[in-house]
């Protein structure tokens, strides 16, 4: 199993359920679904809770697999996150600030995906 975000557990063979036409489909329904809760900030923020774990994928996936919009993701991933106080993002030692500083260095250079 793994642990994507406080109290979320996928097994590990979710990485070949979660193709790139997916979770382009799903980051599309999410933000769908933002702009229909503008204005309702309490609702906008469980949106951005529930799409957590979408983020954590596209960041572990890298920029070859999101594109362009790489950085934008990590900065999203990071503003949620840091909101949320999210501390473990699988099972062990708290591991937030040193994969999002991983996460955060490929944005500049291109490195493959890091678990």
């Amino acid at each position: 199993m793994q642990r994507l975000g406080r109290g979320l557990v996928a097994p590990v063979h979710a990485r070949q359920a979660l193709t790139k036409a997916f979770v382009a489909q799903a980051g599309a329904i999410f933000a769908r679904t933002e702009q229909l809760a503008a204005g309702d900030e309490a609702l906008t923020r469980r949106i951005e809770r529930a799409e957590l774990p979408l983020l954590y994928v596209k960041c572990v996936r890298g920029p070859e697999f999101v594109g362009a919009d790489y950085a934008q993701v990590v900065d999203r991933f990071e503003r949620i996150a840091r909101r949320e106080e999210i501390r473990f993002l699988q099972e062990g030692a708290s591991d937030f600030e040193p994969k999002l500083a991983r996460y955060e260095s490929r944005t500049r250079t291109g490195n493959r995906a890091i678990n």
